[in-house]
């Protein structure tokens, strides 16, 4: 695992959440891409890691997912920016 050494002992559960949004296989050739393609497949895992997030939250409260769907709650995840200070928000969808 990539936090092996870490000395986090919470890190994995995190990692290993943030690992059901990746294909191993899109990852295989990470060391070769260009920066600017290394900040994009990394944008994209994390948008997919609040989507799923937001899902796996649905999928275990069954009152939100009811509140959810007949439209009294929206399920919106972020990304905030630690650089630039922005928040990316992601209203989730159905699948």
């Amino acid at each position: 695992m990539a936090i092996d050494g870490s000395g986090c002992q919470h890190l994995e559960p995190i990692v290993e959440v943030i690992q059901q949004s990746i294909a191993p296989l899109d990852c295989q050739d990470f060391g070769q891409l260009s920066a600017t393609e290394k900040e994009a497949f990394m944008t994209a895992v994390a948008r997919a890691n609040v989507s799923g997030v937001a899902e796996m939250l649905l999928g275990q409260s069954q009152m939100l997912s009811n509140l959810h769907q007949v439209g009294r709650v929206a399920i919106i995840g972020a990304i905030y920016d630690i650089v630039t200070g922005d928040l990316d928000f992601i209203p989730y969808v159905d699948a």
